[in-house]
């Protein structure tokens, strides 16, 4: 319709309404608003306008200008969902370690929307007698050294001047001690030996007690010379490298802002729950210090007394309370390798709204709040040189601090000496602690250092060397599926406004996305206008029987809730299937040990089963082999073979050492498109971030907009190049504390752009002085051209 045609249905419209029109509407009072049609969940309210058909009603063509019937949206809040529990299981036998038994329950359905919360607990224990002892279960030692205590050394650690038994029986009746170390000088334990050993619960992601003895040396004297100490190395411990040993190896870097979204971090319940009181947006400010990194040996890793004393314990009868027990003990994982020393974290909460006022932006924001005074203070005991920010409003109001505009602070300090550790949280009102003692508690991180990045194997990995190792194995990888159930987010309903859903105990939380804000994030702030529902796995079914190939499958729909309205689809399978080799025997109460199928009976020729590699088993998984007979290595879901996969019966009846090994799956991207993309159907688009929260963050990574290097996994690195941020590969693993490799960084990316080659050699992008190597790795062309260490 043109201009023309509307103009003239105007004038219709005026000249069709009589002059004496001019009804007041409000001398005819609404009625109160009816009861609303639900309690919760979006109902209606109706009301009435009490019309009196009198003359000004008349006259004045009041039907025709006053609304009589009148609807509004009510009890927009979600319903509440009370928490609901199964009955109690039956007690478990009597633990001889915990002199305990147990039995437990499981969360049916968690409380969401304030509903009514479960307050009792999912366990219950009772003091009970045992009929054994808590011990190590004793075992064929065959030519090693048998402990008072029933572990198993290797016989040269006999009379070596050390405790290698831990009761020291293996230093009793010794006519000649030789010792391992021949200086015979004393070695002090390299600091944060304790915590490489701590076990690691995945699910609830928290430390737990210690699985690997790493006051343990065996038979090697590793030793590491730094300027003041020398340090032995433990015997679990493939590599250590010590980075900072005094205060003033420290070199401080500038301390940076960084918007955060809670969806993606470590659940701060404080943080989840402070954002659905309005719209909010986070910033973290952040101190690192990395003392040291290390690798943990792939095998024979020397366990702490207590939790091998707990593995013996275990029935042969499978009984998932005492699993979950030692679960809630010593962690579902253990540390392959990481960084050690310290980190201080500061969460700051603000009101977008009121940011917007102030004339900032989320550039902005970042900015001020890493050269914010207090902040420049608190962290280098200076002034800033920029002193304030926005406009004339937050100058006045707040001084121009975005510290002072913060609505709460959240302080998280890991590492360092308790007291240093407690004396720096911040107050609620965004006070800060004093100066000093954030430069006390750097120096305390040294001698105190916690596990601050890392990477996890399966603590069943570990059940080996005990009686009836594979039984347990099998009871323990049961186990471990049962308890990561407990805290899967499956179990929640949908939130509103596409929140993330996060399980918290038996309740379920919804973490607001920025622009929503409720006790369910229902409310919406003005300029929140996306009506994407991204999709949620439901729960996985129960695994299937085995079938006629020897598989078991489940499986999981994207339905809690299905995408909608261009929402993104749930990630990862929708089914999974496993070989039933790695099932649980229907007859639970067989002893199995690790090496009773790697013997052939008396009389036979050929190879008995082989052991398989960490994190695999075998496809034809017999009794016995012909000679030159084939075995395949099959990995375990969610491993990745690398090496080839088949193995020989050789004719000494030994099998040639396996070439595989099974690895974390890594990132794979769709081959259709580049890195980070995904095809929707038609064309290939950026993948959204959320994509790549279950990747483990193994890359180094410099972030130019903020200049600093960051831990993240490939999949988000290709992602958020695709979203436009700058970031650069710096190396796989841990980033190296030095300032020389961020120089190095720095100075790539400077020349980046300006280079005429930029050829992809793996995560990495090679420029015209460098050449990809073998390894997929830039090499420089020249070596005068690069740093020494590059």
């Amino acid at each position: 319709m043109d201009c023309t045609c509307i103009l003239l249905a105007l004038l219709s419209t005026l000249a069709s309404l009589s002059p004496t029109m001019g009804c007041f509407c409000d001398h005819y009072p609404w009625s109160s608003w009816s009861q609303c049609t639900k309690t919760c969940d979006s109902g209606t309210q109706s009301r009435l306008r009490a019309v009196q058909y009198d003359d000004h009603w008349l006259k004045n063509s009041c039907s025709q200008l006053c609304q009589i019937h009148d609807n509004r949206v009510c009890n927009v809040e979600a319903c509440p969902i009370n928490c609901q529990l199964t009955e109690f299981g039956p007690w478990s036998e009597c633990s001889s370690c915990a002199k305990k038994s147990f039995r437990i329950r499981s969360v049916l359905r968690p409380s969401q929307f304030e509903g009514a919360n479960c307050s009792q607990s999912l366990m219950e224990e009772r003091v009970c007698h045992p009929f054994k002892e808590c011990r190590i279960e004793p075992l064929n030692c065959k030519d090693k050294f048998t402990c008072d205590t029933g572990r198993c050394i290797h016989a040269d650690l006999q009379c070596n001047d050390q405790n290698d038994c831990g009761d020291n029986s293996d230093e009793r009746d010794c006519e000649r001690n030789k010792s391992v170390c021949s200086n015979q000088q004393m070695y002090a334990f390299v600091p944060g030996a304790d915590q490489i050993g701590f076990g690691f619960d995945a699910a609830a992601e928290q430390m737990r007690g210690a699985v690997l003895d790493n006051s343990f040396m065996g038979s090697n004297c590793t030793v590491e010379k730094l300027k003041r100490n020398l340090y032995r190395i433990s015997a679990n411990t493939e590599r250590y490298e010590l980075k900072i040993e005094t205060f003033e190896d420290f070199q401080q870097k500038e301390t940076k802002s960084q918007k955060i979204d809670l969806a993606k971090e470590p659940l701060y319940r404080e943080a989840v729950k402070a954002s659905q009181q309005k719209d909010s947006v986070f910033y973290r400010v952040d101190q690192v210090i990395a003392t040291s990194t290390f690798k943990v040996k792939s095998s024979d890793l020397y366990l702490s007394d207590q939790f091998l004393q707990f593995l013996s314990s275990l029935p042969l009868e499978y009984n998932y309370a005492l699993y979950r027990h030692i679960f809630q003990l010593f962690g579902t994982h253990y540390f392959s390798s990481g960084t050690l020393g310290g980190k201080y974290e500061l969460l700051f909460q603000f009101d977008r709204e009121e940011l917007k006022t102030f004339g900032l932006k989320e550039s902005d924001s970042e900015y001020c709040l890493s050269h914010d005074d207090t902040l420049v203070t608190f962290f280098y005991n200076r002034h800033s040189q920029k002193n304030t920010c926005g406009n004339i409003s937050m100058k006045t109001k707040y001084e121009g601090s975005m510290v002072k505009a913060s609505k709460i602070c959240i302080t998280s300090v890991q590492g360092g000496d308790p007291y240093f550790a407690a004396a720096l949280a911040w107050e609620k009102n965004c006070v800060s602690p004093a100066s000093p003692l954030i430069t006390d508690w750097i120096k305390s991180t040294i001698k105190n250092p916690v596990v601050i990045h890392f990477e996890l194997l399966p603590l069943v990995n570990l059940v080996r060397g005990i009686s009836c190792a594979v039984t347990k194995r099998r009871h323990f990888q049961r186990a471990l599926e049962e308890y990561q159930t407990e805290f899967d987010s499956c179990k929640c309903a949908p939130c509103p406004n596409n929140a993330w859903p996060a399980l918290s105990g038996t309740e379920c939380l919804c973490i607001c996305q920025t622009g929503t804000y409720g006790s369910n994030c229902e409310k919406r702030a003005p300029d929140y206008t996306s009506v994407e529902v991204d999709g949620h796995w439901s729960c996985w079914s129960s695994w299937s029987p085995c079938d006629a190939t020897l598989k078991k499958h489940r499986s999981r729909t994207c339905s809690n809730p299905a995408p909608q309205r261009g929402g993104t689809p749930c990630p990862g399978l929708e089914k999974q299937v496993e070989e039933c080799t790695i099932s649980f025997f229907q007859e639970q109460n067989v002893c199995i040990n690790d090496d009773s199928e790697s013997r052939l009976p008396s009389g036979t020729s050929g190879c008995a089963k082989p052991l398989p590699p960490a994190n695999s088993h075998l496809r034809f998984n017999k009794r016995q082999y012909d000679y030159g007979e084939l075995e395949e290595i099959i990995c375990f879901t969610g491993f990745e073979l690398q090496g080839f996969q088949l193995i020989h019966c050789l004719q000494d009846g030994t099998w040639e050492k396996p070439k595989a090994q099974c690895i974390n799956k890594p990132y794979v991207p769709d081959s259709s498109c580049k890195p980070g993309e995904i095809n929707d159907g038609t064309k290939c688009v950026c993948m959204t971030k959320e994509r790549c929260r279950g990747y483990r963050e193994d890359l180094c990574v410099y972030d130019a907009g903020k200049e600093t290097a960051i831990m993240m996994s490939l999949c988000a690195f290709h992602v958020d190049r695709c979203h436009g941020d700058r970031l650069y590969f710096m190396n796989n693993g841990p980033c190296k504390s030095d300032a020389r490799s961020l120089d190095w960084a720095k100075f790539r990316v400077s020349v980046s752009e300006q280079s005429s080659v930029q050829e992809p050699c793996g995560s990495d992008t090679c420029y015209e002085w460098e050449t990809c190597s073998v390894s997929k790795t830039c090499e420089c062309k020249m070596p005068r051209e690069c740093p020494k260490d590059g």
